[in-house]
């Protein structure tokens, strides 16, 4: 049997119009035999099926006949009285809510496989309810995507666009959409029954193509979630050693602030909450960002030990912002969160920021209590945030910090 895939071209919530495009196709000689099932996160939609090519059958109707429930197949009783009316049993369609039984028929003389209203709108109860359960699932989703970006979006350290604002949130808001419309157009169909009018509604005109637009998404979100695991996850590094490390700028490390050669870097260690979390010291994670962002790239670096000086720990973060309009948000954003209350540091949040004037840095601001420093700095389109615990004054060390930002590569 010859056989073709075809891209479909009208939503598998708008019934009548679907059953006319396969009729079409009919006539041009593809006979319809399944469609091909999609999904992404529970999401299901149908955009391509599977012909066979046949002699073309302009007499050929098709007709989606709404089951009592989902992920059924019609009963033996049900495939007599329909093939007892001139109509065939072919597939079934089935999304979240509604399952379809798909019936075609070369009689023109055929009567339509549902005669009695009170049965079809009872079918069609069930597909409802379920429907607005999704609503409401995917209303949730929305609502816990917008909670968690707002966390997220709260610490510049770890944050700039994440797979959340890129895919989920607006993938969980079209399929809300997408719902709401299929549900509108079941529920209309209801109340026409209800009222003695057999025939189905179409997708107003001014919905269908929104709503198709809208149950396509899935794909689009499928595609944007390969293209960004491409470009971010799947190039990202974690726990490089720094002997093993590259970098394109003078790295500040605590071995070279000891200067004697006495620093011993900390073990690392494991510690275990809702999963297990490796610390690292004396390594660099390289994170990637998603395409649009502020920043390319940022690396963080974790340093902890003991030398003559005593026991001390260094972490920075190092941004490498897409423009140098991008590392000056950068960098606002890192202050605010700095003096929010929210930073992991002994500093008290309300602790002000002092400039001061460093060769080598557009920006430089520092804070410290005790043996506590804080250091943000700019040139150009790098940024660093820098902590500090230790018994060495930072202040000597000024000048080689505001270096780092001038790359070393050419």
């Amino acid at each position: 049997m010859n056989t073709i895939w075809k891209f479909i071209p009208v939503s598998f919530y708008d019934t009548a119009r679907l059953e006319q495009w396969l009729e079409r196709m009919a006539a041009e000689g593809m006979m319809f035999l399944h469609p091909f099932q999609f999904g992404l996160l529970g999401y299901q939609t149908f955009h391509w099926g599977k012909f066979s090519r046949e002699e073309p059958k302009p007499q050929r109707r098709y007709r989606l006949c709404p089951a009592p429930e989902m992920y059924s197949y019609p009963t033996p009783e049900q495939m007599e009285l329909y093939e007892a009316s001139g109509w065939n049993f072919v597939t079934t369609f089935t999304t979240q809510c509604f399952t379809y039984f798909l019936f075609s028929s070369d009689d023109p003389e055929a009567q339509e496989p549902y005669t009695d209203p009170d049965s079809l709108r009872l079918a069609l109860r069930s597909p409802l309810r379920d429907a607005w359960l999704w609503i409401v699932l995917a209303l949730l989703n929305v609502l816990s995507g917008v909670w968690r970006r707002s966390q997220l979006a709260s610490n510049p350290l770890v944050y700039d666009l994440s797979l959340t604002d890129l895919i989920l949130i607006p993938l969980w808001v079209a399929v809300t959409l997408d719902l709401l419309v299929s549900w509108y157009v079941t529920w209309r169909f209801r109340r026409q029954l209800k009222n003695g009018e057999f025939k189905k509604p179409k997708l107003p005109r001014v919905l269908a193509l929104p709503q198709y637009l809208l149950s396509l998404f899935p794909f689009l979100a499928a595609g944007l979630l390969v293209f960004t695991l491409a470009f971010t996850t799947l190039r990202s590094e974690s726990g490089i050693p720094l002997p093993e490390w590259d970098p394109d700028f003078p790295l500040v490390t605590l071995d070279l602030m000891e200067g004697d050669g006495s620093w011993t870097p900390h073990e690392d260690f494991t510690v275990t909450m809702n999963r297990p979390i490796h610390i690292r010291y004396n390594a660099v994670d390289i994170d990637y960002s998603l395409p649009f962002s502020r920043t390319l790239v940022c690396y963080h670096v974790n340093q902890g030990g003991s030398g003559t000086s005593g026991e001390s720990s260094l972490d920075l973060y190092y941004y490498l912002a897409r423009s140098g309009h991008g590392a000056e948000d950068q960098l606002d954003a890192l202050q605010e969160y700095a003096t929010s209350g929210k930073d992991l540091t002994a500093l008290p949040a309300g602790l002000p920021f002092q400039r001061a004037d460093i060769p080598g840095a557009e920006e430089f601001l520092y804070r410290r209590e005790d043996t506590q420093w804080e250091v943000l700095a700019r040139r150009e389109d790098r940024v660093l945030s820098l902590t500090y615990d230790g018994n060495l004054d930072l202040e000597d060390w000024f000048g080689d910090i505001a270096a780092m930002l001038t790359p070393t590569g050419p």
